[in-house]
């Protein structure tokens, strides 16, 4: 076990409620979504951003971002293949467009 908490509850509300496109002119909101192993990758997650999400997916893209491990934060690790397809899907189903990025290291 790492020392890595769960998210609070709220969060998400939070970050949607003070979210803004990221230029003035954008018809599109990227949201960028950080894939950390027992922290936010979980199906209750997945869920929750889905819903959240969901009533806005017209004007907004989500990229799924594994985590790239370093020594200064070894309580994170990056989420599993499997568990970053199924949170995935899981916003996909939702209606929301959802890319992973692709790792470069």
């Amino acid at each position: 076990a790492h020392g890595a908490t769960r998210l609070p509850a709220g969060a998400l509300e939070a970050h949607m409620a003070a979210a803004r496109p990221h230029t003035p002119t954008s018809r599109v909101a990227m949201v960028e979504y950080i894939m950390l192993r027992d922290v936010n990758d979980a199906a209750e997650d997945a869920d929750a951003l889905a819903a959240l999400l969901s009533p806005h997916a017209h004007k907004l893209m989500v990229n799924l971002i594994p985590y790239n491990p370093t020594d200064a934060t070894p309580e994170y690790r990056r989420a599993t293949e499997a568990n970053t397809s199924r949170f995935m899907a899981t916003l996909r189903g939702a209606g929301v467009l959802t890319m992973v990025r692709r790792t470069m290291g």
